[in-house]
């Protein structure tokens, strides 16, 4: 059992073999986490919490009429597990709500439990476990003056070393009350001199690394689009001031949850840090008597070996945890997809045509992008018509040609938006997510449904399922190409507009479940304008997101090491299209680390570009499935620092370990060496550099000589193979 009580002591323990989460219990019924960090097996909280008296700790005790003081507590620098408004704690809180009986909250410990498992849920997403391998630890706390209850629990598995936070709100008053405010984690640290990073960004430059010390004062990290957004991450990682990839304490913190949200980052003229991270700023959401509300689930990840370490244990929870793969063999094929090689302009033939150019690129997968349905010719009309514009392209003789070239089919789909010159907006016009007298803001000519309508995401259903029951399609990408903004839920009073991204982004999640429980066989790829919802929700019920809509495949090396700090390049979908930057050799080498594939018209090829993707081809048939989509990824070298980008990617057995080099500026007569990590030191590796057998000891403190590869934009994969 990974979670102890010592009831004498009222403290909880939650370990594993690296990392240690103390709960104390103190005398007032308050929870507080004295430590969070590596493992440590014995814990003195008098030392700890030995501070001075604080007259803020003093309250008025109405039932014996007399004052009282809270032992042990200091509201401006006490660790708590649940902040709320009770007192002088000037920091943010956990939980905001307005009732009948105010706003003023204070929770109390009633009960715990712990039990083998964790929480799951119906549609919001969370971390799977199947065969109850986790350990939880659950509370119940009560609100002292209203009856209003907490459940947080607190899940670690043995071998990650991250604690998963679940809140639940529970009303039992006898009239509503209102959510302003219910945060999926909060984490208190007994210091503030961190460095903090995350990943600002914008349409085709998504997830760019940013590292910045934390200041005193706030910092807020949000996303107001109503999704995860292309501005900004669900991802922060708060770490020592000399800590790097390999070195020092790191923490990070994520959720599961694809809508707005919120960071808050407070450093504290007490040398205290608080951290929380929920919903968006917009929520006001109505919980009635005897309901509940849940928040997103939560993960707090920690390293005591630097940046590398958070990003590693992430990427084995995200392969094997968060993401169930429908259709393995159509996740892995070398994809072709059309968009950039013809847009909305085509026909039956022209397909058919590419169709024939394909395979000479070794295509295994064909995906029909947007311009196939409805009225499809120009971009404002048809989204929400999810039939088949049978004047325009006859998809039987496509996939047909598909199945004989040996290649699976796939289709595009954007179902949650609405264009007003459509047959779905004429029909059903209170779908649509926005007044209509409003002069409402367009984006790419299209307005958005409202997808916490129950009746609007079965209609949708309805018509995909007549689309995907009618023909053979073994893979969706699912786009979602504009914000919500200016909503208006027609089915909802004007006193829960505020519930609107909450349920629409509940919606989101119905939906696709539904199409997967239907059918469990075909791959599912999450898009939004590129990575604008690249997040753990979403990879729940998607096995990989595309990456960004930037295919320039230097900007792409500036992307997909940003995003490798949280997502494994197996959920990234990296494409090769037909920039001129570089060759087509560098273009695949790049996009080789994703799930890899291209977006061009195949018939513009000359014979040596053919031959260079042929040979990138023979790599990743060899190795992507062992060391891309299943090894352990080091980041050697960071882009951002504008001098070069170098990765390497190991397999799980150590066997195998592909290189990924590119020099960004041109360099003369250097002497340069590449050192390697993860590499197994007694191990002897043969590499495709200069052919020569070394120890894993000598690439690992030598390196490999790269000193004449340093041309500018000059890209190189070597391979290193167990001799």
């Amino acid at each position: 059992m990974s979670i102890i009580f010592n009831k004498e002591l009222n403290i909880f323990h939650i370990f594993n073999n690296e990392i240690s989460y103390y709960i104390y219990l103190n005398e007032n019924g308050m929870l507080t986490n004295p430590y969070f960090g590596k493992r440590l097996d014995d814990i003195d909280i008098d030392s700890i919490f030995d501070i001075s008296h604080d007259w803020q700790s003093h309250y008025f005790d109405n039932e014996k009429k007399e004052e009282g003081e809270l032992k042990n507590i200091q509201f401006n620098s006490s660790p708590f597990i649940a902040p709320t408004s009770l007192a002088y704690d000037t920091r943010h809180n956990f939980i905001e709500i307005n009732s009948e009986k105010g706003s003023r909250l204070d929770f109390r410990y009633i009960s715990h439990r712990i039990y083998k498992g964790k929480p799951q849920f119906d549609v919001l997403p969370f971390v799977r476990d199947e065969d109850e391998e986790a350990n939880t630890l659950e509370f119940t706390l009560k609100e002292k003056q209203k009856e209003i209850y907490l459940q947080l629990s607190f899940t670690i598995f043995s071998d990650l070393n991250l604690i998963i936070r679940n809140t639940k709100l529970i009303n039992k008053e006898n009239s509503s009350i209102y959510i302003r405010r219910l945060d999926s984690l909060s984490q208190d640290f007994l210091r503030n001199d961190f460095d903090i990073i995350h990943f600002p960004g914008e349409w085709m430059l998504e997830r760019q690394l940013c590292r910045e010390s934390l200041e005193k004062g706030e910092k807020c990290i949000v996303s107001r689009t109503g999704r995860s957004s292309h501005e900004n991450n669900p991802f922060v990682i708060l770490l020592d001031k000399d800590a790097n990839e390999n070195y020092g304490e790191a923490y990070g913190f994520s959720f599961l949850w694809s809508g707005s949200f919120r960071f808050d980052i407070e450093s504290s003229l007490t040398n205290v840090t608080r951290l929380t991270l929920g919903l968006g700023e917009e929520l006001n959401f109505e919980v009635k008597s005897n309901d509940e509300f849940l928040a997103p689930e939560g993960i707090m990840v920690y390293s005591p070996y630097g940046t590398g370490n958070i990003s590693r244990t992430l990427h084995d929870l995200i392969r094997n945890r968060i993401v169930k793969e429908a259709n393995e063999k159509v996740y892995k094929e070398i994809l072709l997809n059309s968009w950039e090689g013809c847009y909305l302009n085509f026909d039956t033939k022209t397909v058919l045509d590419y169709l024939d150019s394909a395979k000479l690129i070794g295509t295994k997968l064909f995906v029909l992008d947007d311009g196939w349905f409805g009225k499809r010719d120009t971009d404002d009309r048809s989204l929400g018509d999810w039939f088949v514009n049978e004047s325009k392209i006859n998809l039987d003789l496509v996939i047909e040609k598909c199945h004989a070239l040996n290649m699976d089919f796939g289709i595009w789909i954007e179902p949650e938006m609405i264009n007003q010159n459509s047959e779905l907006y004429k029909k059903y016009p209170d779908f649509a997510g926005f007044l209509e007298h409003n002069e409402s803001f367009l984006s790419r000519h299209q307005q958005f449904l409202n997808m916490g309508d129950d009746n609007c995401v079965d209609y949708i259903y309805s018509e995909l399922e007549k689309l995907l029951s009618t023909y053979k399609i073994d893979y969706v990408k699912w786009d979602h190409n504009r914000i919500i903004n200016d909503y208006y839920a027609k089915n909802l009073d004007i006193k829960n507009q505020g519930e609107f991204i909450y349920r629409n982004t509940l919606g989101y999640y119905k939906l696709i479940k539904k199409l997967r429980e239907k059918f469990p066989k075909i791959h599912f790829q999450g898009c939004a304008s590129g990575g604008g919802r690249f997040d753990l929700g979403t990879l729940f019920y998607f096995s990989d997101i595309w990456t960004s809509d930037e295919n320039d495949p230097i900007q792409r090396l500036f992307i997909q090491y940003g995003t490798s700090f949280i997502y494994p390049f197996s959920v990234s979908g990296s494409h090769v299209n037909d920039n001129k930057i570089t060759g087509f050799k560098e273009k695949c080498l790049i996009a080789l680390f994703g799930s890899y594939g291209f977006e061009l018209d195949p018939r513009k090829l000359s014979e040596k570009e053919i031959e260079e993707i042929k040979e990138v081809n023979e790599i990743y048939l060899k190795y992507h499935n062992d060391v891309v989509l299943k090894g352990d990824l080091y980041r050697l070298l960071s882009p951002f620092d504008m001098k070069y980008f170098a990765i390497d990617m190991v397999s799980k057995d150590k066997s195998k370990c592909l290189v990924l080099f590119s020099n960004l500026l041109k360099k003369g007569r250097n002497r340069f060496y590449l050192k390697l990590q993860g590499l197994d030191k007694n191990k002897s590796y043969k590499n495709s550099l200069d052919n020569k057998v070394h120890k894993g000891e000598f690439y690992l403190n030598v390196g490999l000589n790269l000193s004449k590869r340093l041309e500018e934009f000059e890209t190189d994969l070597i391979v290193l193979e167990e001799a």
